[in-house]
Order: C-alpha cells, then structure tokens, then sequence
C-alpha cells in the first residue's frame, strides 16, 4: 500500500467493536478488525470509484436506450422489492429494539453508548 488514510492508525488506535454486556453478538455481526483496516485502503481508492463510473456509464447509456420505447410495467416488482425492505427492517428493529430500551431505561447509557468505555 502506498498511502491511504489507514495506513498510519497503529493496533491501539484501531476501534474494536464490543458487544454491551449481556448482549451477544452473533457470527455474521463479528468482523476482523485488521482485515476490515487493510481492505478498506481498496475501497476508498480503487472500488467506490470504480462502482460510481460505472453508475454513470449505465445511467448514460441506459437513458439513450429507453429514450425512444415504451415505459415497462413494474408495479408488481415494486411492491415484491418494497415487501423484501419491509421484511429487512422488521428484523433490524427486532436486533435493535432491546439495546435500544436499555439506553432509554437507564440515565446514563446515552451517554456511555456515545462516549464509550
């Protein structure tokens, strides 16, 4: 790597996720740390730029293409596409709710979950 804005963070300066106690954190939630720090230097440099030409490019060629046809019928798409987010969120609200009544039971987890330790 030839720069980056990861580069210089040392082991002791790198953010290590904890679950609250007496919360557990299941395996897809646990991430590797020093992975997610050596990888990144990839995403910012070479695959968000690359995804965002490639938008463009679609979204270019995509407009001339539809220009001149009929609009397709997606209505039943749609509400198959907006169900599935429905869904999704349903279960994040589940994974989320009970952390998220703690910090509003006790006076002080606001804090302690912004500020930390």
């Amino acid at each position: 790597m030839d720069g980056g804005i990861f580069q210089n963070i040392s082991v002791e300066n790198r953010w290590y996720p904890v679950p609250r106690e007496g919360f557990k954190a299941y395996d897809f939630e646990k991430i590797d740390v020093d992975w997610y720090y050596n990888i990144s230097y990839y995403m910012i440099n070479y695959v968000i730029p690359l995804g965002f030409s490639l938008y463009l490019t679609a979204l270019y060629y995509l407009h001339k293409f539809m220009k001149n046809r009929q609009p397709y019928k997606l209505k039943i798409p749609f509400i198959l596409w907006n169900t599935c987010f429905a869904l999704c969120y349903l279960l994040i609200a589940a994974r989320v709710m009970p952390e998220l009544l703690l910090i509003w039971k006790d006076p002080n987890a606001f804090h302690q979950a912004l500020c930390g330790k």
